[in-house]
């Protein structure tokens, strides 16, 4: 996934990129490196936030939720 997200990337293909990073097969490495760099490619300050965001998010290991643990526990819905 991490090539084909840097070949869009590479190529201005800035959406497609995006659509990338949000398909599965990353790991959250890789992911998180990509967010940032795509956040660069865009050059977006709102967008950049976001990414620095996410990322800050997943580096608190104890609150982030793997994808193979998202259907074994229990969390609050809020509705928003």
């Amino acid at each position: 996934m991490n090539q084909v997200f840097g070949e869009y990337l590479k190529s201005g293909r800035l959406k497609e990129a995006w659509l990338t990073l949000n398909s599965t097969g990353w790991s959250i490495g890789e992911a998180r490196s990509a967010a940032l760099a795509l956040a660069r490619a865009v050059d977006e300050p709102l967008f950049t936030f976001h990414m620095r965001a996410w990322v800050a998010f997943t580096l608190d290991e104890e609150e982030f939720i793997p994808d193979d643990e998202l259907s074994t526990r229990e969390y609050e819905n809020y509705d928003y």
